[in-house]
């Protein structure tokens, strides 16, 4: 038995994990953002090269296990445990890393941001933006926050919108997460048909959240692509 490769694939995957991740008060990981640093705002290319790091770890990682004789499993046993326990298992200790941070903040950086999405499109015959997220509160009072959404410049060269404020926020002490939805109606420039805009990806730009209240402001920026 070698309980020493055991060890290097723990430390690897515990690392693989924690660049995973989301940072605080962000939407990209450290691996995302080392990539975004050279290939640019590619969504498709950046997923590709994360999927490839973590699984050329995870190859390496069944090979290593089944080197060591400690687990007597074969191949796919292994690349079992490996997704439905030891991932799952990592995964969750992060997050609790991560907690801290928001219980030791007060006002809006209590707040952990977690899903959002933002898609436009063209119903009854109107576009409208639909945006939703969910917002995890860990503060020990009730916090009152003012929301607006910031939609990328990029859509201006078709839509006309300014700062686009939400309706008030309330978050409770409960520890739960809040889910938030609103659909924002949409204006088209003069010039500017539905015909012309099917060929635009307009869901691919980034787009900011941002919350506030009488102290702070804190701007979330998001890309529902990477």
């Amino acid at each position: 038995m070698d309980k020493k490769r055991l060890i290097r694939v723990l430390v690897a995957n515990i690392i693989v994990v924690l660049v995973s991740i989301e940072l605080p008060y962000q939407d990209k990981s450290l691996m995302q953002t080392f990539f975004l640093a050279f290939v640019g705002n590619h969504s498709n290319l950046i997923g590709v090269l994360c999927g490839t790091v973590i699984t050329v770890v995870l190859l390496w990682s069944i090979r290593e296990i089944n080197l060591s004789e400690v687990v007597k499993l074969n191949g796919i046993g292994i690349f079992a445990l490996m997704i439905f326990v030891i991932f799952p298992m990592l995964f969750r200790f992060t997050e609790v890393i991560k907690t801290p941070i928001y219980m030791f903040s007060d006002g809006v950086k209590s707040i952990s941001m977690k899903e959002s999405t933002l898609t436009i499109g063209n119903w009854h015959d109107d576009y409208e933006a639909l945006l939703s997220f969910d917002m995890k509160y860990y503060g020990e009072e009730e916090e009152s926050v003012k929301m607006k959404l910031i939609l990328p410049d990029e859509l201006k060269t078709y839509f006309v919108f300014d700062e686009i404020v939400l309706e008030d926020g309330f978050i409770s002490h409960l520890n739960g997460v809040v889910r938030y939805r609103e659909s924002i109606d949409l204006i088209l420039k003069d010039g500017v048909t539905r015909e012309s805009l099917n060929s635009i990806k307009l869901n691919s730009f980034n787009y900011t959240i941002v919350l506030m209240n009488d102290n702070e402001t804190i701007d979330y920026i998001r890309n529902d692509f990477y």
